[in-house]
């Protein structure tokens, strides 16, 4: 299994959305499932998962950075 850090970008109700999720692959798996896989879908694509989520001109890529959210 191994980590992958994915940037999800897309648009809601007209708005743009940047979204940073960490996914766990496992040794079978490409990307994309691992993404279906963390949001519980049974979509067999991104582009159905956009469909389910209401997303629209929406891509997926590896983020260039990590990123820390501070809880205060």
């Amino acid at each position: 299994m191994r980590r992958e850090s994915i940037v999800i970008e897309g648009e809601v109700n007209g708005m743009r959305f940047e979204k940073y999720i960490n996914v766990y692959v496992e040794g079978w798996e490409d990307v994309e499932h691992a993404i279906l896989r963390f949001y519980g879908s049974s979509a067999d694509s991104f582009s159905k998962l956009m469909m389910e989520q209401g997303w629209r001109n929406g891509v997926w890529t590896y983020a260039m950075e990590e990123r820390i959210s501070v809880v205060q």
